[in-house]
């Protein structure tokens, strides 16, 4: 399957992907379990707000101030997640990370992982009131 393939290549990097490491692989059930489908009600939220007409109504408030909030749920899990990835690896001499190759170190390491703390970083769209204002 292409997505293993993914996996596979990523594991040159960081050799815990090649095998049943149980920190990784709890913190990917979290993931598949609660985040993907916390995500999708999220846009749920987002698309319900902007489609019930007017912005200003109460119900889009309400869809916008949830998912607002949920969305900083999300975002924090995200990086406790992250955390909870490489804090093990780091206090244990990082022994499973790969980094003598450039690509690896700086890619897959650096800018495949710190894209998500990123992503969190993004400034959120003001909650609109009932008012308009």
């Amino acid at each position: 399957h292409p997505s293993a393939l993914l996996w596979q290549e990523y594991s040159n990097a960081d050799a815990r992907w090649d095998t049943t490491d149980p920190t990784v692989v709890s913190i990917e059930l979290l993931t598949v379990l609660l985040a993907a489908p916390l995500a999708a009600y999220i846009c749920y939220l987002l698309q319900s707000s902007s489609s019930s007409g007017s912005p200003a109504t109460a119900a889009a408030a309400l869809s916008r101030a949830k998912s607002s909030f949920l969305m900083i749920v999300l975002a924090t899990a995200e990086l406790y997640g992250g955390f909870m990835t490489f804090a093990p690896e780091w206090l244990t001499g990082s022994r499973n990370l790969r980094t003598e190759r450039a690509m690896w170190k700086w890619v897959y390491l650096a800018a495949f992982n710190g894209f998500w703390p990123l992503i969190n970083t993004r400034k959120p769209n003001p909650i609109p009131t009932i008012s308009g204002k």
